[in-house]
């Protein structure tokens, strides 16, 4: 989703409101997918403020997660604003900047970058999620095993920590 600042640029104190449609791309963040099943609706609101551009925007939508614990899709809607300082070609790189050029702002950039801040660091498709079985792989959401009686007293120990849970017995703590 592109805009077209040429009246902004003219006037400081003018201001520009704009309505649309931003598709993203499915990215990688942190090892784990994140797509979107949709367009994001995004508006807002651009006003010259002298040295730069302010824009005050919001942004809705859904984007699709993976569950930290059973590892399956789930939907996250979107709903948050932010505000943006943009410059035309900053003398140097300042993070606190968004550069544009020309007379259009690429929104793309910026909506991710925010959208990036609004994710989730937990992703988990819902509080009571029991995730997988750590024996056997199955989603204890769907189905349960016979791994799950067996871990509560007789599950065995991987014999390379053997050694770990001999020096904490040797040490008076229960492992």
């Amino acid at each position: 989703m592109k805009i077209d600042i040429t009246e902004v640029q003219r006037d400081t104190g003018a201001s520009l409101e704009f309505e649309g449609e931003l598709t993203l791309k499915d990215v990688q963040w942190q090892g784990e997918p994140i797509s979107f099943p949709g367009p994001l609706h995004v508006d807002g609101r651009i006003t010259n403020v002298g040295e730069m551009l302010v824009m005050n925007a919001s942004v809705k939508g859904t984007a699709i997660l993976m569950c930290r614990l059973c590892m399956g899709d789930f939907e996250y809607d979107l709903d948050f604003g932010f505000e943006a300082k943009l410059k035309d070609i900053p003398e140097q790189e300042d993070p606190d900047y968004f550069a544009y050029q020309g007379y259009q702002i690429d929104l793309t950039d910026i909506v991710m970058e925010f959208l990036i801040l609004e994710i989730p660091s937990v992703r988990q498709c819902r509080e009571d999620c029991k995730g997988l079985c750590p024996m056997c792989g199955v989603n204890l959401n769907e189905k349960s095993c016979k791994c799950t009686d067996a871990k509560s007293s007789d599950h065995t120990i991987d014999e390379r920590l053997e050694a770990l849970k001999e020096y904490y017995n040797g040490q008076g703590k229960e492992v």
